[in-house]
């Protein structure tokens, strides 16, 4: 199975070297909660992809 994986991090800086490991979103803090549910679905629609 793969890992589905999200960044939470107060460092911009990081974001594109992120990406090198497959990440599913890189979320900057503060996470408004909005943007951590977009995150959450990015992982349910790669885990559960609508036929």
């Amino acid at each position: 199975m793969e890992k589905k994986l999200f960044i939470t991090t107060a460092y911009h800086e990081f974001a594109l070297k992120s990406y090198e490991y497959n990440v599913i979103d890189y979320l900057l803090k503060p996470i408004p909660f909005e943007r951590f549910m977009a995150a959450i679905s990015k992982v349910v629609d790669r885990t559960h992809p609508k036929s």
